[in-house]
Parts: structure tokens; C-alpha cells; sequence
């Protein structure tokens, strides 16, 4: 099963549910801080922008997972603590959504809530089910990532602190070599704040712990000792440290990622805004965790999943994990996986708890949406029937499952 080596005081979901903040109606009834109405409205994030007012330097720490195929995964993500110092210190641009009765940046890194309906979902925080889609991935792909999504298209929705897109990119740069992997990583948030003061950088963090930036660092070596202000941190994921950052450090970044046929988007706002056109068209790879918690949202996020994948199937395409109930990932070969991906033209994994206690969403209630996109008693959904396969739970302490979706 997963073993999961984290601090005490990490910022990770343990066995607490969601917090919620409210308001009260003049009735007395409870109801979301914002309507529908005033949800984000979808837009590109350039990179440019993200790294347009740089901190000095970013804390970071390791997240190690310890996957279900005996793997290890390293990776490093900056320090929530570091965010919150940077919006305090005034190097953070506060988010900006046009309303007057936006609460600050800074509540949101303070966390008083984790969510905060049409105006923070979260995404500050690495959630649990986010490290169980790596371990998924990881079974799936078989450490040959950068073959399997060679040519292809990827989105995380929701995607927060964006673990997997992380692994994936960590394997895509498992290497030095600069052959072209001509692969689109994508990810989408509700919130701009988000990316802007933790999924880029920890993306960033991902290239510098991987052999892709290893002329930069010997470049940085090399530099006479007057010309460099902090010697670069090694390239070590297991171990916590700070990054210098520079425009030379982002520009390699970016170039480095140019020559090996990645590219990264950003995309923020609500899902039910969300512009595939903008996009490119479809996806070979969609992945979401953490993010059926509130039935409200469901349809949107349903109505997305289900436009964003490319290509039809029907139901005699289904593989023989389809028809098996629900076990340890660890039960599953990698070839069912490799047959469970092949049967579509593409891989929609979600990752969630079965409940989510306090805001009234969880597995039975996704599963209803999916497979009865009909049925009265739930918010309307527009998008065809799907079928759900559960690929993995586990039972014990927090229940989570992933699960592989299929259009029909």
C-alpha cells in the first residue's frame, strides 16, 4: 500500500475535512460567499507573467512517495510558509477578480479556510489523492513516460500544487538528452494566486532537481566567484534548501524545455467558462484529483472532462479491469493498466476521497453524475453518459479511490 514520508507540519490533507466558509442569507440560510455569477472567467496565464516579479530566492522542502511498484519518487515543491512570506513581503501581486469583497491574497496562504466556494478551491495545499495519481501513473507509464506521452496532449484540472503534472515532467526530464518529446502540459486552476506563487515554481523546482539543468548548474559552477551572488543549491530532491532565482535561471528553464518539445500552459477560471478552442482542441491524458468534493460543481467539471477527451468508444471496448472490483494498485499489473489505457484514445483518471465530510460530495455521488447524467434528482448535466471504473481503493484511515472514466 502507499507510504507516505511527511513532516508534521506539512500542509497535507491528513483525516480532517474540508472547512468551508459561508454566509448567511437574510432567511438565515447557508449559502456559497459567491454565486455563480461572479465565477471566474477562463483565461491564459502566459508564463512571462508568472515569473514577472520574482522573489529573491524560494524554500523549498521534498515530498517522497513511495509508490505501490516499489518505486521512490522525489520531488520538490515550495514551502507554503515561503508563499506566505512573499505576499507579506510585497513581492507577490495580489489576485485580482474585479469584485469589491475579495478577502486578501494573504488569507488564503493563512488558511482559515480551505475553501472559500467561487473564490478559493483550495489549491495551496497538496491533498492526498494527488500523490495516489502519481503512484497510478506511475504503475501505468512503467517509468517510460516520455515514449508513452510522446506526441500527446495532457491537462491537469484543478490542479492546485500540481503533483502529477510534476512526476510527469520529472520523467519527460529524466535524462539529458534533448530529443523532442513533443508533449503539451497543461493545467488548470480556478485561481491565479495559485500559480503564481506555487504550481510554477514548483515546476521550476521539478527542471532544477532533473539532469535537463545540468549545463546551468555547471554553467553557475563555473562563474567567477564575483560574478555569483549564491552558489546554486545541489540537485538533490530529498533534501530541503533554497533556490536563487534569476532571469538567467528562468530563462534556462524555459529554454530547456524548448528544446525537448514541452510545453506548459496555464489556464485559470471556472470550468464551466473553459475555452477548449483557446486550448488546441482535445486531450490524450486528462487527469483531476481532489476536486469532486462539492456536488454543485460536478456538472461543469463533468461537461469539461467529458469534451476534453478525444475520440469515442463504446462499451465493448471496456478492459477486464472494467468488469473486477476495486483493489490495492499494487494487486494490478501494469499490462491491465497498459490494456485499460489502449481501449480508449485516451487515459481520464480522478482521484478522490469517498466522502468529503462538511461540503457533501464523494464517490457515490460522482459515480451517480457520471453514469446518470439523467437523472432528476442531481444538477442537469450536458455531457454524455460515462461509465466509471474503480482501479484502486483503499479502506483503511482516509477512504480514497482513483477512478478511470469512460464516454460512451
Amino acid at each position: 500500500m502507499f507510504k507516505f514520508n511527511f513532516d508534521a507540519d506539512d500542509d497535507l490533507d491528513a483525516e480532517l475535512p474540508f472547512e468551508v466558509t459561508t454566509t448567511q442569507s437574510s432567511t438565515g440560510e447557508s449559502k456559497p460567499s459567491k454565486t455563480p455569477e461572479t465565477l471566474k472567467h477562463f483565461k491564459e496565464i502566459p508564463v512571462c507573467d508568472l515569473f514577472s516579479n520574482l522573489p529573491p530566492a524560494i524554500s523549498y522542502s521534498p515530498l517522497a512517495i513511495s509508490t505501490s511498484s516499489g518505486s521512490h519518487v522525489a520531488l520538490s515543491r515550495r514551502d507554503l510558509f515561503d508563499a506566505r512570506f512573499q505576499l507579506i513581503s510585497g513581492e507577490g501581486a495580489e489576485e485580482d477578480d474585479g469584485s469589491e469583497d475579495k478577502p486578501p491574497a494573504l488569507e488564503f496562504v493563512d488558511a482559515p479556510s480551505d475553501l472559500v466556494p467561487g473564490v478559493y478551491e483550495g489549491g495551496l495545499k497538496t491533498w492526498e489523492c494527488s500523490l495516489d495519481l502519481v503512484d497510478c501513473l506511475d504503475k501505468t507509464y512503467e517509468g517510460n513516460v516520455s515514449e508513452r506521452l510522446k506526441g500527446k496532449r495532457v491537462i491537469e484540472l484543478g490542479c492546485g500544487t500540481a503533483v502529477p503534472t510534476m512526476y510527469l515532467l520529472k520523467e519527460l526530464l529524466s535524462t539529458a538528452s534533448h530529443d523532442s518529446a513533443n508533449v503539451q502540459l497543461h493545467l488548470q486552476d480556478y485561481n491565479d494566486l495559485v500559480f503564481q506563487l506555487v504550481t510554477v515554481f514548483n515546476l521550476l523546482l521539478t527542471w532544477y532537481m532533473s539532469p535537463a539543468s545540468q549545463a546551468f548548474r555547471d554553467n553557475v559552477d563555473s562563474s567567477p566567484a564575483g560574478d555569483q551572488q549564491d552558489p546554486p543549491p545541489p540537485a538533490d530532491a530529498t533534501i530541503p534548501g533554497e533556490l536563487p532565482l534569476s532571469p538567467e535561471l528562468i530563462g534556462a528553464f524555459q529554454e530547456s524545455l524548448k528544446l525537448r518539445g514541452i510545453d506548459i500552459r496555464f489556464f485559470s477560471g471556472s470550468w464551466d467558462t473553459f475555452d477548449l478552442h483557446h486550448t488546441g482542441g482535445k486531450y490524450d491524458v486528462v487527469l483531476t484529483s481532489e476536486t469532486i468534493y462539492r456536488p454543485e460543481s460536478l456538472p461543469s467539471l463533468l461537461n469539461l472532462m467529458c469534451q476534453a477527451c478525444v475520440g469515442d468508444v463504446s462499451m465493448s471496448h471496456t478492459s477486464d479491469i472494467s468488469n473486477s472490483p476495486a483493489r490495492a494498485l499494487e494487486d494490478i499489473t501494469a499490462e491491465q493498466l497498459t490494456i485499460a489505457e489502449s481501449t480508449t484514445p485516451y487515459l481520464c483518471l480522478v482521484a478522490a476521497k469517498l466522502v468529503y465530510f462538511g461540503v457533501g460530495g464523494g464517490i457515490s455521488e460522482f459515480v451517480r453524475a457520471v453514469e446518470h447524467p439523467e437523472d432528476k434528482d442531481q444538477a442537469p448535466c450536458h455531457q454524455r453518459k460515462g461509465s466509471v471504473q474503480h482501479l484502486w481503493e483503499r479502506n483503511e484511515g482516509v477512504k480514497r479511490t482513483i477512478m478511470r472514466v469512460t464516454w460512451l
